[in-house]
């Protein structure tokens, strides 16, 4: 019986799940620091949440942090002390979390913080706070120098260990928030899981920049990439461009086949991601090409055959596709893409790389060469349920104005071949089958029957479209064609609003468009009950004549009262002029009357191209006939052509931008209205006020470097201008505040005997953005193609190769 009883004990022991790292042993639901400590924070938690008085809160964090001093790490890991931790700095103020942070400068204590499954939540957390509040611009002139200087020695600890820290299971999240916070945005890809737990500390104890009121961190989204182009947008610089450099130089130092085992592990496959498209921001690196020929010289086709099937390795080549220069793009496809489009498609992780290809093609050489040998497997792609492909197809042709027509005309007869649409006579059938693709949505349901439609088939009607007249006209034929009650339901949906907006501001004819609105006559004001209809009834509204006008304002106010609920409502009120219509609408008719003379008068002035020709014409032959036949008639009649073109470019330029800009508002209102809250305020269409921000900040930082600048002049030892983002010195930091100098002393002898000797990957402040950022070569060699040109500029420390320590994450 004792050895039964002993078996059983054992097997219970062996059952339990226990915390390796660190000192501290970890058992579910249970603490392990003092129990006076535990009874401490508990309470403290309890009245933070009762003090109102920003002072007397900020008093009370001062003194938790001066009676958690060197418990910080024991707290942090702890499981039941780190989400009461994570409370009580969900109010703080920047500079309380940098004084925390500051306490794991030291290499094992912030390798035993980040390797914890609980203090890994805690440093991630406040990492990702500072670095959007940085992005933003939140951080007063004290603060953004202590952040500078905390930033630098949490680079120096991780990077040292690099390779142990991404292949962790909880450290490479704490290295990924760590890039995020240097590169000032969210570089790094996040799985859906991974974006709800976030999303979940965000809203929960965690807290980030967007409770102070900042933008908070938000990642690309794929689909949107690939519609407009990986290149169509500019990122901007990384905040901490020295910081960046670092961590990507430090990744050539090691073996290929390390780079390799990196690429195509689960948790640091991320990361490489990240970097990449970090450097994607860096003008410097983008300008730098590497020669033809010479990145991917050593790599087989075979081997990269395999690499583009591989579930990991894959998403790393999609981002080295999307942010490749077109020589790199145009050898990459030559080599390993020409000719082996259909079987890549075929595979379930190879087609997101041929649509990362896609999406990163610049000009029409680059997609008209895909465009050739995709266009004869359109319909075998809709039948493998790839419309993924097919939608990144299409909108490449329409970004490049390359083979517009041909893949319009493609695409319907593909769709023709499909079996519920064999049989059907004309092209009415176009817009269903786009918008109901791949999905068990069907278009007779009215208002709130049947599924969502489907996103990526009504983003394919959408870029069609876009496209021209003579091109798209089928197409947009098939959208005016829609059932009232269709296009009702269409209008609301989060997907189809967007192909009816399309319709509306594309160059369809005039006719289409107003028959479209002519569906919608009656229903606009169930349409802005929801928040994508809002924004379709915006753009109606701004389209339509007088008359279509007056009936969507008057539907609209009907539906008032309801609408006074929605967080959207004061947006839609304002562009409308409801009220102004309730008070008079007699009134609101003889301003519209008013605003539509002026806008016809500016169309015939500048933009007016078509009715200038139509209306124009005669009085055009007139002059040429009267002319002195020398041609001077028709020579003038050509440059008013051109001039017409010149300011319809113009105004179709900022068309589109505003487009963009509304798009971007409306896919934050939809977030909000998936989150089922109320803000108290629209999320702000604040890019421009936080670039300024951004600007104000660096030309505050750029101060002091010019002062050093001088002052070095005077002494015969001018700054270089490449050595602006350095790290500032402990010294001029120190100057700056109280809190920077507090966290650069902090393990200072230790950083200064590491850096000594080592003028290669680990010294950021030789070359700022050089190495590994110089060239896509240097970016390559990161993942093992090719030869090394970081390494050449960088030689590795002794000592530096992989560790081969056991990791948690296996290969794919």
């Amino acid at each position: 019986m004792a050895d039964d009883k002993a078996a059983h004990e054992g097997a219970e022991q062996r059952q339990r799940p226990k915390q390796t790292y660190g000192t501290v042993p970890w058992e579910p639901g249970k603490s392990r620091v003092e129990p006076e400590t535990l009874a401490y924070l508990t309470e403290v938690s309890e009245h933070l949440a009762t003090l109102e008085d920003p002072e007397e809160r900020e008093l009370l964090l001062n003194n938790v942090l001066d009676e958690l001093e060197g418990k910080e790490l024991r707290i942090a890991a702890d499981a039941v002390c780190s989400r009461l931790l994570e409370t009580l700095l969900a109010p703080a103020a920047p500079r309380h979390l940098i004084s925390f942070l500051g306490a794991f400068t030291d290499e094992d204590d912030m390798y035993k913080l980040a390797g914890s499954a609980f203090g890994s939540h805690v440093a991630e957390a406040l990492l990702s706070r500072l670095g959007a509040a940085a992005a933003a611009g939140q951080l007063s002139g004290d603060d953004a120098a202590a952040l500078e200087g905390l930033l630098d020695g949490l680079a120096a600890v991780v990077g040292d260990q690099l390779h142990d820290y991404l292949m962790d299971r909880h450290a490479t999240h704490v290295a990924r928030a760590l890039l995020r916070a240097a590169a000032g945005r969210d570089v790094v890809p996040a799985s859906k899981q991974g974006k709800q737990k976030q999303q979940d500390r965000v809203e929960g104890g965690g807290g980030t920049a967007k409770q102070q009121g900042g933008a908070g961190d938000k990642a690309v989204d794929p689909l949107a990439e690939k519609l407009s182009g990986s290149h169509a947008l500019e990122h901007p610089p990384p905040l901490f461009p020295g910081l960046v450099s670092r961590l990507a130089r430090m990744l050539p130092c090691y073996e290929p086949s390390s780079m390799a085992a990196l690429a195509k592990n689960t948790y640091s496959g991320p990361f490489l991601q990240g970097v990449l498209r970090a450097v994607a921001g860096d003008s410097a690196a983008a300008a730098a090409e590497a020669a033809p020929g010479c990145v991917l010289a050593s790599v087989t086709e075979s081997h990269m055959s395999k690499l583009l099937r591989d579930d990991v390795y894959s998403r790393v080549l999609e981002v080295v596709l999307a942010v490749a220069p077109p020589a790199l793009w145009s050898e990459f496809h030559e080599r390993f893409l020409k000719g082996r489009l259909m079987p890549l498609t075929s595979h379930h992780a190879a087609n997101f790389v041929v649509q990362a290809a896609l999406a990163g093609a610049q000009g029409k050489q680059q997609v008209a060469v895909v465009f050739e040998e995709l266009q004869g497997f359109l319909g075998p792609l809709l039948l493998k349920r790839r419309s993924g492909v097919i939608a990144a197809l299409i909108a490449a042709c329409g970004r490049a104005g390359a083979c517009q027509r041909e893949a319009a005309a493609a695409l319907a007869k593909a769709l023709g071949g499909l079996p519920q649409w064999q049989g059907r006579e004309g092209t009415s059938f176009l817009a269903p089958a786009l918008m109901t693709l791949d999905t068990g949505a069907v278009l007779a349901g009215g208002d709130d029957g049947g599924a969502r439609l489907s996103t990526p088939g009504c983003a394919l009607l959408a870029a069609i479209l876009g496209f021209p007249k003579n091109a798209s006209r089928d197409f947009a034929a098939s959208v005016a064609a829609l059932t009232p009650a269709d296009a009702a339901r269409c209008a609301a949906d989060p997907a189809g609003s967007r192909v009816l907006e399309a319709l509306i501001t594309g160059p369809a004819g005039t006719e289409t468009k107003k028959q479209l609105l002519g569906k919608l006559a009656g229903s606009w004001g169930k349409v802005a009950l929801k928040a994508p209809g809002s924004f379709l009834v915006e753009r109606a509204f701004g389209w339509g004549d007088i008359e279509a006008k007056e009936a969507i304002i008057s539907s609209v106010a009907a539906q008032a009262q309801q609408l006074q609920h929605c967080y959207w409502w004061p947006r839609l009120s304002r562009a409308l002029g409801v009220e102004a219509y309730q008070r008079s609408a007699d009134e609101w008719r003889k301003r519209a009357a008013s605003q539509a003379a002026t806008k016809r008068a500016y169309d015939q002035m500048f933009g007016g191209l078509d009715g200038g020709e139509a209306g124009g014409g005669g009085g055009g032959a007139a002059a040429g006939s009267a002319g002195t036949g020398d041609g001077r008639g028709k020579k003038r009649r050509k440059e008013q052509k051109a001039e017409g073109k010149k300011a319809r470019r113009a105004l179709e330029a900022q068309q589109q931008q505003e487009l963009h800009q509304q798009q971007q508002e409306r896919e934050e209102e939809e977030e909000e209205e998936q989150r089922h809250e109320k803000p108290s305020q629209l999320k702000d269409a604040g890019g421009s006020r936080r670039k300024g921000k951004r600007k104000n900040k660096q030309e505050e930082e750029q101060q002091p470097v010019e002062e050093l600048q001088a002052a070095a002049a005077a002494e015969g030892d001018k700054l270089p201008k490449k050595e602006r983002h350095k790290r500032r010195e402990p010294a001029a930091v120190g100057a700056a505040g109280v809190a920077g100098a507090d966290v650069l002393e902090r393990g200072a002898k230790k950083r200064e005997k590491r850096r000594e000797g080592d003028t290669g990957a680990r010294n950021a402040d030789g070359g700022g953005d050089a190495g590994a950022l110089r060239s896509m070569d240097g970016i390559m060699a990161m993942l093992g193609f090719g030869p090394s040109a970081a390494a050449a500029a960088a030689p590795a420390a002794p000592g530096r190769k992989a560790k081969k320590k056991g990791s948690t994450g296996g290969a794919a």
